[in-house]
């Protein structure tokens, strides 16, 4: 949030410097940077797991859950996943002329995410894991939208995007897998994170203000890596237990709305926000040049 200000208070400088410097009528803009925050909660559901095992130099053989094993493992645990994170948007309108109906613009994301990923066993509140990373995991993303304006007010939007995330969970609380005495351990837990949407919207403009509502569809697909190794530190012995899996959003189709709002000639502020069975949140502040 600190860095969120400073570039928020950087951007609002240069934007009075740039507008007192305006003498000639304004041209069609180009480019713009930004900083854009985004958080996402959502429900998962399980699509595969698979389990393997090491003892000593001993290799097991993997066993994979089978189609009953997955559903009966969704109907009493609940997955989900909080995600934040902290972007620089570079972005170029490719098409954006006052009197052409089509306006395009294409952004392109590097940033910073932080996740919150958490299974509970509903039976039980107590049997939980919960494994969280600060906002320190590299992430990347692509944006376009495209606009076709009826008339000067009233309009249709499409938004496609989509972003990734990968790294490791660092601090990890287990109450699933359960310690084991006179052995010592460590827990490693890596994660990929997929995001992607298409959103389709009426979108209405007045001056300074645009208003966009209508349906999205997205997809949230999100893959763990859980390795748990036990050391018996009188015998040496190296026990490794790994599971892999795969998980995905529950329900594709919630509504979105957009405000954007022009602040000051080349200021930009916009905020996303989608709701279903997930939710998504998405401000954003631009400097158009």
């Amino acid at each position: 949030m600190k860095q969120f200000l400073l570039t928020l208070i950087f951007l609002l400088t240069i934007t009075l410097l740039y507008s007192q410097e305006q003498k000639t009528e304004p041209k069609s803009k180009k480019f713009h940077v930004g900083l854009a925050y985004a958080y996402t909660n959502a429900d998962l559901t399980l699509t595969q797991m698979t389990h393997e095992s090491r003892i000593g130099e001993m290799q097991l053989e993997p066993f994979t859950l089978s189609k009953e094993d997955i559903d009966d493992l969704n109907s009493f645990m609940n997955w989900n996943d909080k995600t934040q994170s902290l972007c620089i948007v570079f972005g170029m309108f490719l098409l954006n002329k006052p009197d052409h109906k089509w306006q395009v613009d294409a952004n392109v994301l590097f940033g910073l995410s932080g996740l919150q990923y958490q299974v509970q066993d509903t039976r039980n509140d107590t049997m939980r894991l919960t494994s969280t990373s600060s906002l320190q995991k590299p992430t990347v993303g692509l944006e376009v939208q495209l606009k076709y304006a009826f008339d000067k007010h009233w309009g249709i939007l499409l938004e496609p995007c989509f972003s990734y995330s990968w790294g490791k969970l660092t601090s990890i609380n287990d109450k699933l897998n359960a310690r084991l005495d006179f052995f010592t351990e460590t827990r490693e837990h890596e994660f990929n994170y997929i995001y992607s949407r298409m959103n389709a919207m009426a979108s209405y403009s007045t001056k300074r203000f645009s208003f966009s509502a209508g349906p999205g569809v997205y997809f949230l697909y999100f893959t763990n890596k859980y390795t748990i190794t036990r050391t018996n530190p009188s015998t040496g012995s190296v026990t490794e237990d790994m599971t892999k899996s795969k998980l995905h959003s529950k329900f594709p189709i919630d509504g979105v709305v957009n405000v954007t709002w022009k602040i000051i000639d080349p200021l930009t502020f916009r905020v996303q926000c989608v709701l279903g069975t997930d939710f998504l949140i998405q401000p954003g502040l631009f400097f158009n040049f």
